[in-house]
């Protein structure tokens, strides 16, 4: 089991991308704190081996997260950010962390990413 560390991209100003890469199913996705960027949006992409599933956690914990949630698209309801394919989801909650876990499978390599912004990041950019 290893842990994964994410990378940081900076784009924009107020723009960010964290991305974890070849991601198993044995693996510990390191949560990236990011309550200042409350526009996210959560990518995945690899293969997804035999019944594959990755979701996206969120905590308020600040030091030593045990009480992960699964984080929620702004669809409405309980639609639960989870995912058997690839694909894109926006994320509703803002929270202090957040981590991708996979969740089920055998012989998954995934990469994921989560793009963070601020409210005032596109009046920031360049057009």
């Amino acid at each position: 089991m290893a842990i994964i560390s994410y990378t940081i991209q900076n784009i924009l100003p107020g723009v960010r991308i964290a991305t974890w890469s070849s991601v198993t199913q044995a693996d510990t996705c390191r949560p990236v704190v990011c309550p200042q960027y409350s526009d996210k949006s959560f990518q995945v992409y690899g293969s997804f081996g035999s019944g594959g599933e990755v979701v996206l956690e969120g905590t308020n914990e600040v030091t030593s997260p045990s009480n992960y949630a699964t984080l929620r698209d702004p669809r409405g309801g309980a639609n639960t950010i989870d995912s058997f394919s690839a694909g894109m989801s926006q994320v509703l909650e803002n929270c202090y962390q957040v981590r991708p876990r996979v969740s089920a499978g055998t012989g998954v390599n995934l990469t994921i990413v989560l793009l963070m912004s601020t409210p005032t990041a596109y009046s920031n950019a360049e057009v």
